[in-house]
This record gives structure tokens, C-alpha cells and sequence, in this order.
């Protein structure tokens, strides 16, 4: 019998833009230079990522800091913009009680009519999820954060959270691959909620509310996830189409996209400014 695996974050970029997902998944570019070592607000958002990560291990907040300082060692400029990072940070993030901090899911499907009889693997991994309980130990919900950097100014880092808050659906789909791994949590309601921190040295810190994640959502939200892991095998070779929203203007293909709008030649543009993905 057939059998498909996908990521949560392929089926973001399927659903996002067609067009994203061709140039990343099957003609494997990206900016060059983007991801590279000496990105500094990539490694600062990198570093600041680490030590909230290493939180879940019961550390101290001084010891989650060591981490990103680690991480960075020998880069001052970058130093200077993570410590400006944590300083911004809210100390209920470094207190949370049993947070789980990368945490792999891998929740198989088995095999239906309506995908063809393929089963169907669908692969997730949030930045960090926990428990909520009051002050008696009673348990509230389940809340799922999803940490984001950006290195823009203080305005636009906003308007990015709102969008984040608004159209992000990977915390969601994250709710639904927890609720149909560990049966302990399904008679807690589940959250959903982003937080953005500038990587640019400013430190500005926005933190969304946390969102009601109901039963209903997680049920069409499983069904709409087997749908597209399905069409992203079976649809997506030669599928070209670009889909506008106020999330292109933080897309790496925002370049090549506009061109291709213009009706110019992208071919001389992606051969100087992108680069193939390399699998670290």
C-alpha cells in the first residue's frame, strides 16, 4: 500500500502559496546567503530560541541564557542584540511548570478511499507546549506557543504578530496532532498563542492572546491537513500559482514573485540572489 509523510510546515507553504511551495520543495532554493552563519538576526533569533528551548529542562533562567551566549560565542554585535532580546522577555516564560519543548509528533492516518488508499504520516514539531493549572494543581488547558524573531521596525514587528495571530495555522494544526497523540490531554481545551521578539537589537517583544483552539476546529483541521498532504504529492508538480496576502511581504520568493507579475525574465535573478537548500 502507499504511504505519503509530510510536515506541518510543507502544508503551510502548500496552502500559503502554491508558488512558494514549488520554489522550495521541488526546485529547493532560497535566498542566498539567508541562512547563513554570519546572518546575525538569524543567529540571534536562533540563540534566543535555544535558551527558551533549554527552559523545558527545568534550568534556571541564568542558565538558558548561557546557552544563547554559547551559541553565539565570539560574535559581540550579535551578544549585545540577544541579551537586548531577553531582556524584553516576560519572566512567566522562564517560570511555566513542565513546558515540552520541541517535541516531535508523528501521527499516521491510516488508509482511505478518499486520499486514493494511501496512508497518510503527518509530522510536526512546536516550539514549545505545557499544561495550564491554577493554584490548586487543577489543570486548565493545554497552550501552545509559537515563537517568532523578525528584524524589522517597531511597527512592522507588530503588524507581523497580528498576521501571525490571524492567519498562522501551524499552532493549530500542532493542537490537533497533540490531541491525537497523547489521549490524556483530550478532555482539555486547547491555545494557540504567537510571540514575536525583534532580533534587529531594538528588543521590542509582542505577545498575542491566547486563542480558544475548539473541539470543532481540531476535527476539520485533521481532515483539511490528510486533504492537502494528499494534494501535495498528487497536484502539486507544475502548479505555479501564486496566492497574495498581506503575509507575501515576508516570504523569501517575494522578489522572483514580483517579476514574474512584471512578466520579466526571473532566470538571471535567481541565479545571483538564491542558492539550492542544502539539508543540514
Amino acid at each position: 500500500m502507499n504511504k505519503l509523510r509530510v510536515s506541518v510546515t510543507e502544508l503551510d507553504n502548500w496552502q500559503k502559496c502554491r508558488l512558494r511551495h514549488h520554489y522550495r520543495y521541488h526546485e529547493r532554493i532560497q535566498p542566498t546567503g539567508a541562512y547563513a552563519d554570519d546572518n546575525i538576526a538569524l543567529a540571534v533569533g536562533s540563540a534566543v530560541g535555544l535558551a527558551l528551548e533549554y527552559s523545558a529542562t527545568g534550568a534556571s533562567k541564568g542558565e538558558c541564557e548561557k546557552v544563547g551566549h554559547r551559541y553565539l560565542a565570539g560574535r559581540d554585535s550579535a551578544l549585545a542584540r540577544y541579551y537586548t532580546c531577553l531582556a524584553k522577555l516576560p519572566d512567566w516564560l522562564w517560570e511555566l511548570e513542565n513546558p515540552v519543548a520541541e517535541d516531535k509528533l508523528e501521527v499516521f492516518y491510516p488508509y482511505r478511499e478518499r486520499w486514493g488508499g494511501w496512508g497518510i504520516t503527518v509530522v510536526g514539531l512546536p516550539d514549545m507546549w505545557y499544561v495550564e493549572k491554577d493554584e490548586d494543581g487543577t489543570p486548565l488547558g493545554v497552550r501552545i506557543l509559537e515563537f517568532k524573531t523578525c528584524a524589522d521596525s517597531k511597527s512592522k514587528t507588530a503588524s507581523k504578530l497580528l498576521n501571525y495571530q490571524r492567519w498562522g495555522r501551524q499552532p493549530i494544526r500542532y493542537a490537533t496532532l497533540l490531541y491525537d497523540t497523547y489521549e490524556w490531554l483530550r478532555d482539555l481545551p486547547f491555545y494557540r498563542q504567537h510571540i514575536l521578539v525583534s532580533s534587529n537589537g531594538k528588543g521590542y517583544y509582542y505577545e498575542g492572546a491566547a486563542m480558544r483552539v475548539p473541539q470543532r476546529v481540531i476535527e476539520s483541521e485533521r481532515a483539511e491537513m490528510l486533504d492537502l498532504a494528499y494534494q501535495t504529492r498528487h497536484e502539486s508538480r507544475g502548479d505555479q500559482q501564486a496566492t497574495f496576502s498581506p503575509l507575501c511581504g515576508w516570504c523569501d520568493y517575494e522578489e522572483l514573485c514580483t517579476l514574474r507579475l512584471m512578466g520579466a525574465d526571473i532566470t538571471e535573478v535567481k541565479e545571483a540572489k538564491y542558492e539550492e537548500i542544502v539539508k543540514r
